[in-house]
């Protein structure tokens, strides 16, 4: 069990009941806060302050985790692009923020997910996505 800071993130993204797949070096866990339909944040799996200590084969396990990421989206939700953000200001644990991007409009989850800045930046203010929702998207990317 993780402890004190290095327990902060996982409980922030309630990696216990949201995580989607775990990598060697990294972790996938569904964002409590869907910015756009699939949004994830990748945790690096051992506690580290800063990107400029991560190992080569830290930095290769990441790529697998986009590799595997964007495939899913893509062909799963017909993402167009993908934004990635490492803001670490509130949350220190090195992780990225994965957001996929839409040119159109997507029916899932009874719900009309709308990327309203597309193609601009995408607004990180939004409210908590309801667990009901979150379950049907967890439940998607556990048939992949």
């Amino acid at each position: 069990m993780k402890i004190g800071k290095e327990k902060k993130i996982w409980d922030k993204f309630r990696s216990e009941l949201f995580t989607i797949k775990v990598f060697t070096k990294w972790t996938v866990v569904l964002r409590h806060k869907q910015l756009t339909l699939g949004s994830c944040v990748f945790i690096l799996n051992e506690y580290k302050e800063a990107f400029s200590t991560l190992t080569q084969e830290e930095f290769g396990d990441l790529a697998n985790v986009v590799q595997w990421y964007e495939n899913f989206i893509t062909s799963h939700f017909n993402a167009v692009h993908f934004n990635y953000l490492a803001l670490m200001m509130k949350d220190p644990h090195v992780h990225i923020h994965a957001i996929p991007r839409y040119d159109k409009s997507i029916i899932f989850a009874d719900y009309k997910w709308i990327d309203s800045a597309y193609p601009k930046s995408v607004s990180m203010k939004m409210d908590n996505t309801s667990d009901d929702v979150l379950f049907k998207i967890k439940s998607k990317f556990e048939v992949y």
